[in-house]
């Protein structure tokens, strides 16, 4: 059955349990569920007496309290959606709705699901998910890392309670290295990931850490048609706000997509930036032309998130030539 035809299930999901709406031709049926394995089968019995087989879910991304539920739905033979949260906001200021309840949300996400029918979700695969929670874990250890060094600056504390903060310190460390080694050797032995990373790690700025991050990020060429949509799934794509003569807003990226993989190509871009030539000479172009520090920072991270689909999509390193075809002109014109 086609997508377009499967009636639309809004759910709206919570810690402990989660409201679901069921969009039918003549009655929208609305019921709670418990969050738990038990409280998902009672939602394929609750379809099954309103008659119906299949249905397009749709819920919002909240940490893991819906994976449970939408691994569930996906696995029964259901289309599932797992949208944004920001843009079902603006969705539901745009339909002039105010309310904001469980049963309320549940029926704005019928509603969302219905006329934008959102893309499908597919469960991520195995050797990501694990690569993701060890990339996660190592993130956390050195955000505490960073805490305990911070904590040294006070000059306040005694002998011991410095003493107490290094070797806080030094187990860190130990246990981000263990993990660095463990995310190399989890990447090694899975071919879907040796091979990107390979891809990754040619780019500028692209060192072994951040190549795991965007693997963990669910970064790849079959992921995306193009490389718009992966800037756009990032939030660098450029929003303007121009209209008639008189609207005439400042260009800016719209942030609505995803927020660690911007985080995670700040650094790569200021390496690439100040240690490769060819970026470097490009940079030193866009402020000839009087371009702002923070302008050129996100055009060089959008640059460098399209030449990572284009290697992950040719399955070939990184090739300045085709990068900055401009720069090397010269040399590929014939002698006279």
């Amino acid at each position: 059955m086609s997508s377009t035809l499967l009636p639309p299930l809004g759910i709206d999901m919570a810690k402990l349990t989660f409201e679901a709406r069921l969009k039918l031709e003549h009655q929208q049926p609305t019921r709670s569920f418990a969050n738990t394995p038990h409280g998902f089968e009672q939602v394929a019995t609750w379809l099954r007496s309103c008659g119906v087989e299949r249905v397009h879910a749709c819920l919002e991304a909240t940490g893991t309290y819906g994976d449970g539920l939408a691994l569930y739905l996906y696995e029964q033979g259901h289309q599932v959606s797992i949208v944004n949260p920001a843009r079902v906001v603006a969705f539901r200021k745009s339909e002039g709705i105010h309310t904001k309840t469980d049963k309320q949300d549940a029926k704005v996400l019928v509603r969302y699901c219905e006329q934008k029918r959102p893309r499908a979700w597919s469960p991520t695969p195995a050797e990501v998910q694990l690569l993701e929670n060890l990339v996660l874990r190592r993130a956390d250890l050195q955000g505490m890392k960073q805490q305990e060094v911070n904590r040294l600056e006070n000059s306040r504390w005694d002998s011991e309670s410095r003493q107490s903060i290094l070797s806080h310190i030094q187990s860190l460390e130990t246990q981000i290295k263990a993990l660095t080694k463990r995310i190399s050797t989890h990447i090694a032995a899975h071919t879907s990931l040796q091979e990107p990373r390979t891809c990754l790690v040619s780019l500028p700025g692209i060192a072994e850490v951040t190549a795991a991050w965007l693997l963990a990020e669910g970064v790849s060429a079959t992921a995306f048609s193009t490389a718009s949509q992966l800037v756009g799934y990032s939030g660098l794509a450029i929003k303007e706000e121009i209209s008639g003569t008189s609207v005439r807003g400042k260009a800016s990226i719209d942030r609505l997509g995803n927020a660690q993989l911007r985080k995670c190509l700040y650094m790569p871009a200021l390496v690439a930036m100040r240690r490769d030539p060819d970026f470097a000479l490009w940079v030193a172009q866009m402020r000839a032309r009087g371009k702002p520090t923070k302008v050129i920072i996100v055009a060089v991270m959008r640059k460098l998130l399209r030449l990572i689909y284009g290697v992950l999509k040719s399955k070939q390193p990184y090739d300045p030539r085709k990068a900055f075809p401009t720069h090397y002109a010269q040399e590929e014109k014939p002698a006279a």
